[in-house]
């Protein structure tokens, strides 16, 4: 039982020690810090909410720790010298393609958040001594460029940004990015020194790149076929289908009366070319979708076709 006691009391000894530290910490938006005091980690909150990067911090209670002000260089790097240290090959940004579509679709993004996809320079190297395989996420990584080799640090949990490696050839990431820009698949890059390593990171890369493409195509497809039902919806008609035809687009809408008509569109997706129910004696880059329901609907039968 006295043991028990000592023990209790050496922890709040410890925790009453610690709210009287300060203490240095990376942090990104959404996670915790966590200290280790004589054996024992113990988990803060940050405060500011969303704050990212290196801070010294000061424990509020035993649950939240204040921001006090951002460690130099000198610091960070005595910091980082305590843990195990790793070569990587830099990939793309993290989550960027999703990012992207959250703005464009007015969602909040939960504010900026610098981590960067990578893949180890040694697969087998780093199998070993960690126990996983890439890709891995590198946090608070700024102002990197995809293929450029990068030193990391591994805390256990998390990779952190250390620096890049000058002494790599920087011709091997110039190639790769090239290779990247002209949409070169993997077995067919070639250049001097490439490694399998480099092929696995630019297959990530060329991988990521053709996905966000098509979430791009996909949407904008979205974002025109609203377009195309609300100036229908105003002009009294119901948008049905749309095609891509002949370096434009073809629209299958529905009138008022519940005729179905067919209507060729010029590439910004509102003036119209043709119209496949009424004949418009050259007068069709007058008219946009909405006009042109009233158009075809009001029409006398006389300039109608079928």
């Amino acid at each position: 039982m006295s043991r028990l006691l000592d023990l209790l009391d050496r922890v709040a000894a410890a925790e009453h020690d610690l709210v009287q530290r300060r203490f240095v910490a990376p942090c990104v938006p959404g996670t915790t810090l966590r200290v280790r005091v004589d054996g024992l980690v113990h988990a803060f909150v940050p405060n500011p909410p969303g704050f990212e990067g290196w801070g010294l911090f000061a424990p509020i209670d035993g649950k939240r720790a204040q921001l006090r002000v951002r460690p130099d260089e000198r610091t960070v790097a005595r910091y980082l010298a305590l843990l195990p240290r790793v070569r990587l090959l830099a990939v793309r940004p993290a989550a960027s393609a999703v990012l992207d579509r959250a703005a464009r679709r007015g969602a909040r993004s939960g504010g900026p958040r610098h981590a960067w996809w990578a893949m180890p320079v040694s697969r087998e190297a780093f199998r070993r001594r960690f126990r996983r395989d890439g890709p891995v996420v590198v946090q608070l990584a700024k102002e990197l460029v995809a293929f450029e080799t990068i030193v990391a640090r591994f805390d256990g949990a998390s990779f952190w940004l250390e620096g890049t490696e000058t002494f790599a050839d920087p011709r091997l990431a110039d190639h790769l990015r090239r290779a990247l820009g002209e949409w070169q698949l993997p077995d067919s890059v070639a250049f001097s020194g490439l490694t399998p390593e480099h092929r696995d990171a630019y297959a990530l890369a060329l991988s990521a790149r053709l996905q966000a493409k098509e979430w791009a195509a996909h949407d904008d497809a979205a974002s025109l076929e609203a377009r195309l039902r609300r100036a229908l919806h105003v002009g009294g008609g119901r948008f049905e289908s749309v095609r891509a035809r002949d370096g434009g687009l073809t629209v299958e809408w529905t009138d008022r009366d519940g005729n179905r008509h067919a209507s060729f569109l010029a590439d910004d997706a509102t003036s119209v070319r043709s119209a496949g129910a009424v004949c418009l004696q050259g007068h069709d880059a007058d008219f946009d979708l909405t006009s042109l329901v009233g158009v075809v609907t009001d029409a006398p039968d006389y300039v109608r076709f079928d």
